[in-house]
């Protein structure tokens, strides 16, 4: 069974932000800017929807 990648994105942008919700505090102690805070979230998002998505879909090959 396939699973939508768009399904996949909006589950781990989800996960994403409540770890960044649930952590905020320590967020606002390491000052950061824009940018870089924007960096982090797109790497973040990145490596859980590729391994997301190969956990649940695999490599394609069988």
């Amino acid at each position: 069974m396939r699973v939508s990648r768009g399904l996949i994105a909006i589950v781990v942008l989800g996960v994403l932000l409540w770890m960044v919700w649930s952590r905020l505090r320590i967020i606002i102690f390491i000052p950061i800017t824009g940018w870089q805070a924007f960096i982090f979230f797109v790497i973040v998002a990145g490596a859980l929807f590729l391994a997301i998505d190969h956990w649940l879909n695999g490599s394609g090959k069988s």
